[in-house]
């Protein structure tokens, strides 16, 4: 599992008719948690995936190479 804000046990609120996802954790502790927070390094760095796992955008700007 990749290492994250949330751990195994947190407790995630889905609120599906308002739209919303919510963790039940104290701020002062997920603060805590991404002053800890590390980028994970890529699994594969060379070839074709490699070149799309440093380039690419994320999914929500439509995952598409910054040149």
């Amino acid at each position: 599992m990749a290492p994250g804000l949330l751990r195994d046990g947190d407790i995630i609120e889905i609120d599906i008719p308002n739209n919303t996802l919510n963790v039940k954790l104290p701020e002062k502790e997920l603060a805590h948690r991404r002053k800890k927070w590390k980028s994970p390094e890529p699994t594969i760095s060379h070839g074709a995936l490699g070149k799309y796992a440093r380039m690419a955008s994320s999914a929500d700007a439509g995952a598409v190479l910054k040149w």
